[in-house]
């Protein structure tokens, strides 16, 4: 009798009890919920970034097609034919669709269109100078931005060359 007692309350203290592990599954399904949607903006951040660095290459050989034809391209399209994009470069890379935009006074922007995505939406622009701006938002209201400016080359009162970043930093350097 004395054995059955003690198994009996030790059968009730080991263990935990069933309150327990539902507090403890709502502690771990709260904080889950809380990373999620952190999660998803980190994910849409690294896609911001992939399309900036593909406009930088853009705006790069947007730059040498300058230089070689005395204008610059019109389509990315035209960018591939004159050998300064891999052959396999489409308009787009995963959830960006890219453009070359002219206006009349023969200035160019880039254009990165969010597409693909049935939560994110927006469009970045790179434009001649290397100035980016624009905005990817989800239904939630939750904005990415790219972090930088592309640096643009430019030329100070004193003839130093200089690299300008967004925020108005300037890397200048004399011709020595």
């Amino acid at each position: 009798m004395k054995l059955h007692r003690a198994l009996q309350s030790r059968s009730q203290t080991a263990g935990f009890s069933l309150m327990e592990l539902l507090l403890v599954t709502a502690i771990v399904v709260a904080l889950t919920m809380a990373a999620v949607p952190n999660f998803g903006i980190i994910v849409e951040e690294t896609k911001v970034e992939r399309a900036v660095s593909q406009m930088e290459s853009l705006w790069l050989n947007q730059r040498l097609h300058y230089l070689q034809t005395g204008r610059f391209a019109l389509t990315v399209d035209e960018l591939i034919g004159a050998k300064l994009l891999p052959t396999g470069a489409q308009g787009s890379t995963k959830g960006f669709e890219f453009k070359i935009r002219h206006d009349s006074g023969g200035r160019y922007k880039l254009q990165a269109v969010r597409d693909g995505s049935s939560g994110w939406t927006g469009a970045l622009e790179l434009n001649q100078h290397g100035h980016i701006d624009g905005e990817i938002t989800n239904r939630s209201g939750d904005e990415v931005r790219p972090y930088l400016s592309f640096p643009t080359n430019a030329t100070s009162s004193s003839g130093a060359s200089c690299w300008l970043h967004n925020g108005g930093m300037r890397d200048c350097h004399h011709g020595d």
